[in-house]
């Protein structure tokens, strides 16, 4: 007996393996598409927001102001809304 089937015998619904991966292609292409954006113009976001300094102290004040959100955000909405994506019980 497989170790995933319930008390009934029946197996968990799953996805069909294509929609998987064609969402996890989607999500990562998103997610490389704002890498690129964002590293074409940092330099040019560093020097308008971050005028003072030289070249190098305003690229890290650019860098540190967009992990900034992902550092403090991500647990912090993670534990916030972690309910939406526990398993539902039968």
């Amino acid at each position: 007996m497989p170790a995933d089937t319930t008390l009934t015998g029946a197996l968990p619904h799953r996805e069909p393996l294509s929609k998987v991966i064609i969402a996890a292609t989607i999500g990562n292409v998103l997610e490389w598409f704002d890498f690129l954006v964002y590293g074409y113009f940092a330099v040019t976001i560093a020097e308008v927001f971050f005028p003072t300094g030289n070249f190098f102290d305003r690229l890290a004040a650019d860098h540190l102001r967009h992990v900034r959100p992902f550092v403090s955000g991500a647990p912090v909405g993670g534990s916030r809304h972690r309910h939406l994506y526990r398993p539902r019980r039968p």
